[in-house]
């Protein structure tokens, strides 16, 4: 199954980890021959980490098509499990009885603590970039170009950072699901931190693309302390590696472009789904792989709730009230998948 590709990968990654790590351990770290292995072995990690993340992605999308071709409900199907119209109140009464839910956030749970979203027209961050005068909004997130001009990113973190901004009520209502007993796990899109700042505990919480609450050598992927990190960042100097023999930059744990997602979230992402028996999703344009298709790995009787300013992905239906949305999957002509039910069972 797909599932078990993935844990295959993941496991043969860790041997290879392994390995790695008994050999480094024989190296003087004042070698020559250690500076030309950390080299090699950076250029080994971003080559096997982008074929692991395209057969990971493959697999993914694999598996939610198989969930997706098993999700063709009726309506009189899709009352009975929610037990009514696809109502907030109908979803709440299911939310009262469960035990797994799964919280899956984007960057609209934080654009009300002042934090804003990558893609609105106008005030999301990739149109306000323009000081930088970066090629593509998108190089301010990519590896090359940050070894090549790091100061745009740094001075975005600056802002971004933990600490200026407060928990949203978004923030506080998953919270609150996990103080009830409820909640399975939350899923973050976000790099902003708020999920930690509410008190979500970190066994709860899989951030899907970093966090600033590590920091690590871009070369050598020596970790260093993160208020280290943000004391040079603070103060508008670049941050390097605090190994003399490499001097390479260093930038918080947040994904970049080319970069494998955090191995939290394939070791726990398949198993959380199948088991979720509620999912609400939260402020996302749900246009990112592999996160944009995890909506569709819950079972076909597990309602899904959607709180969002518009329908995105396989919620957007002609049903009266977008942010309930549900499991009937069509074929568009694109071969692609769409939700086109009024129900908020999927």
């Amino acid at each position: 199954s797909a599932r078990q590709e993935v844990v295959s990968i993941d496991k043969t990654m860790k041997k290879v980890d392994d390995a790695m790590d008994r050999v480094k351990a024989l190296l003087d770290p004042s070698n020559s021959f250690e500076l030309k292995w950390r080299a090699f072995q950076k250029r080994f990690d971003e080559v096997i980490s982008r074929s692991l993340d395209g057969i990971r992605d493959a697999l993914v999308n694999d598996a939610a098509k198989q969930y997706k071709s098993d999700t063709n409900l009726t309506d009189d199907e899709k009352r009975s499990i929610l037990g009514g119209q696809a109502t907030l109140e109908t979803f709440a009464k299911k939310l009262s009885r469960a035990e797994k839910v799964v919280v899956l956030v984007g960057a609209g749970c934080s654009t009300s603590a002042g934090i804003p979203d990558f893609r609105t027209p106008g005030t999301g961050l990739y149109d306000n970039l323009e000081k930088y005068k970066l090629p593509t909004p998108q190089h301010l997130f990519n590896l090359d170009f940050l070894r090549e001009n790091p100061r745009p990113f740094n001075e975005v973190a600056r802002e971004l950072w933990p600490g200026r901004h407060s928990p949203t009520a978004a923030h506080r209502l998953i919270v609150e699901l996990h103080k009830r007993g409820k909640l399975l796990r939350c899923y973050t899109q976000n790099i902003d931190g708020l999920e930690r700042i509410a008190g979500l505990p970190a066994e709860k919480l899989v951030e899907a693309h970093g966090s600033f609450h590590e920091a690590h050598c871009i070369d050598c992927h020596t970790p260093v302390d993160p208020a280290k990190v943000k004391a040079e960042v603070d103060a508008g100097n670049v941050p390097t590696c605090d190994n003399a023999a490499c001097g390479g930059l260093v930038k918080p744990d947040i994904v970049f472009f080319g970069e494998g997602l955090p191995p939290r979230f394939a070791h726990l992402h398949l198993s959380d789904l199948e088991s979720a028996d509620a999912l609400i999703v939260i402020g996302t344009s749900l246009q990112v792989k592999p996160f944009s298709n995890l909506v569709n790995m819950v079972g076909d009787h597990v309602p899904r709730l959607l709180l969002n300013r518009e329908a995105v992905g396989p919620f957007v239906c002609p049903c009266a009230n977008p942010a309930l949305a549900g499991g009937h999957q069509s074929k568009t002509s694109s071969n692609s998948n769409s939700s086109s039910s009024s129900s908020s069972s999927s």
